[in-house]
């Protein structure tokens, strides 16, 4: 506070009228007390008011009351008494040099007081402090007095182990984990030994009341003193955290680290196997390039690229839907005719593995608002994992139904079944079963975790039954049914759009050529561009009807080029497709505000090529 601060002044004003009032009282009671004393010992009583105004007002008041003092006692009791003033003086000045004294030694007991008192204030404070600190952090502690066999831990130490209160230290080891018990015990009893360090650093288990598994970390050390005997272990001092959760997170780590090495060594075989059929078809075609061989050759190049891109699109499925980035295409359509179309396009490929396939439809229109291609992609990933594990003879049976609101689709098996423990699991991401012969089948095992996320997308549910190894499965897709139907599933009509001039713009020659030579294949004629720039002067010579541009050119970007081509009058009404990698809507969408049409990702089928021309 400032000098001038009224509530300083008024302090100190009420300080001093406390000492002035209590030596008046001083002075009534020595009155009072003058028909039993008579005029001796004025001063007796003032030194108790001098007392009493220093240790509740402070030297300030002390120097007040004794001054105030010295002159009542003075001219009450010296004066009228028959003394001399000059006596009068001196008693008064003895007075008030005791009384000094006095305000000194009140002075300094007030100061050691408030001192005392700062200091547990302050000491409970930090003690405060470091309980919360300790219950924040997970932190126990304890103290052993090895000599007097007495041991105290504090409240956080038996929350940290998560044992019931005042339950003795040295039965602590009764909740260490058995597995860990030697290597405490052993810990403990080395931190006693006077020829070692007394120190402890350790992890362990602890099992808890409440029959948890928890980890703490033990801190200790061990305090020596030189006796007769040479030096002996008299107190010891430690600290337990808990580190329950940190050893969690460690484990699922080293879980994680270790399916990732699972992953990409199953990703590389995946990879692989294809990768070989492809070399060996090529090799087979550059030394037969007609024939038998030659054909059959170009089927499994076919098959095995189509095989890539599968498991490609599964990855990043499996991506979009983990990290919620997967948007559905809704529309609304009829169940029953889209099952019918898969049913016609899976049959040949069962049926091709020796197995029967069978279709058991509604009697009824079940109408559905949904995303017709993740929908079909759903029941072909069933259809295909059924096919995998159904050996050469067995059935497999595809139907759909109404039931309580929903359309309900199963997928049923006479295969190899699937073990009660693997059920819980089956639909998380890389979970592979065991077929019959023991082996592992191939593919990533994402097929069933994109089943269960796009059904989940669309508000519905699947699930999986078996009876046991052997006795088959039945995979069951529950999805909400449409309140009104809007539209019905049409088959797309190709148009191959025969004699248009296509311009290609990718910098990967080989990709450019073989599309290149597709394209001719098809009947257009077709120029190729390997960048940015030679692919605009092109289209100023060529006038291409259809521009084919990659996105990722080494000169300029693909957005740039649609940009450029819409602006020059040769190609400003052509057709622009991006080719892409990506496929993301926000990609899509960026190709579109480029002036792109449509958007393909790679790889391209001839499918989708004779869409996005016609």
């Amino acid at each position: 506070m400032s000098v001038g601060d009224p509530l300083s002044s008024r302090s100190r004003l009420l300080r001093y009228s406390f000492a002035f009032l209590i030596v008046i009282a001083a002075l009534l009671v020595r009155m009072a007390l003058t028909p039993l004393t008579g005029v001796g010992a004025p001063w007796v009583v003032f030194f108790t008011a001098v007392v009493v105004a220093t240790l509740y007002g402070g030297p300030g008041a002390g120097i007040f009351a004794t001054l105030i003092s010295a002159l009542l006692g003075a001219a009450v009791f010296v004066v009228p008494a028959g003394h001399a003033l000059s006596e009068a003086a001196v008693q008064s000045l003895l007075f008030a040099i005791d009384g000094f004294v006095l305000v000194y030694l009140g002075t300094l007991i007030v100061r050691a007081r408030r001192r005392a008192e700062a200091a547990a204030a302050a000491n409970a404070l930090n003690e405060e402090r470091l309980r919360l600190a300790n219950e924040a952090a997970h932190i126990g502690s304890y103290d052993v007095d090895i000599r007097l066999a007495r041991s105290v831990g504090t409240p956080e130490l038996y929350q940290v182990l998560g044992i019931p209160p005042g339950i003795p230290l040295e039965k602590i080891p009764d909740h260490v984990h058995p597995d860990d018990r030697v290597m405490v015990e052993k810990a403990y009893t080395q931190a006693l030994d006077p020829a070692g360090q007394g120190r402890i650093q350790l992890d362990h288990r602890i099992i808890r009341s409440n029959g948890e598994v928890g980890w703490v970390s033990w801190t200790g050390r061990t305090y020596f003193e030189n006796g007769p005997r040479g030096r002996i272990a008299v107190r010891q001092l430690g600290v337990v955290l808990d580190i329950t959760y940190r050893k969690r997170v460690e484990a699922e780590l080293l879980d994680a680290a270790q399916k990732k090495d699972e992953f990409l060594a199953m990703l590389s075989h995946e990879l692989r196997n294809p990768l070989a059929a492809i070399r060996s078809g090529i090799t087979v075609i550059d030394r037969a390039p007609s024939g038998e061989a030659a054909q059959r050759a170009r089927q499994v190049i076919d098959r095995q690229v189509t095989q890539l891109t599968r498991l490609v699109d599964d990855l990043l499925d499996v991506a979009r839907i983990t990290r919620g980035q997967m948007v559905l295409q809704r529309t609304t359509f009829e169940l029953g005719e889209l099952v019918r179309r898969i049913y016609d396009d899976q049959r040949a490929l069962v049926q091709g593995r020796g197995v029967t396939f069978e279709l058991h439809p509604s009697g009824e229109q079940l109408w559905l608002d949904g995303d017709v291609a993740r929908v079909i992609q759903a029941v072909d990933n069933l259809i295909h994992n059924a096919a995998k594990f159904t050996p050469h003879g067995g059935r497999i049976e595809l139907s759909l139904a109404r039931e309580q609101g929903s359309a309900v689709l199963r997928v049923r098996d006479t295969g190899a079944g699937i073990p009660p423990e693997d059920l819980p699991r089956l639909f998380q991401p890389f979970v592979r079963l065991q077929a019959t012969s023991g082996r592992v089948n191939g593919g990533l095992g994402l097929g069933l975790a994109l089943v269960k996320g796009i059904v989940e997308l669309h508000g519905g549910s699947v699930s999986v039954a078996s009876k046991g190894v052997g006795l088959g499965s039945e995979f069951t897709i529950r999805l909400p049914l449409a309140p009104v139907p809007e539209a019905a599933i049409e088959r797309p009509q190709l148009d191959s759009a025969h004699g248009r001039r296509v311009l290609v713009i990718e910098d990967n020659r080989d990709a450019a050529e073989t599309l290149a030579d597709v394209l001719q294949i098809l009947g257009h004629d077709v120029r190729i561009a390997y960048n940015g720039v030679s692919g605009i002067a092109a289209a100023s010579e060529f006038h291409p009807d259809v521009v084919l541009c990659d996105i990722g050119l080494p000169d300029m970007e693909g957005y740039e080029v649609a940009r450029r081509l819409h602006s020059e009058k040769a190609s400003s009404s052509a057709l622009l497709v991006a080719l892409s990698g990506y496929g993301q809507p926000e990609d899509r969408k960026r190709s579109a505000d480029a002036g792109f049409a449509r958007h393909i990702v790679k790889p391209v089928t001839i499918d989708t090529l004779q869409q996005a021309i016609a």
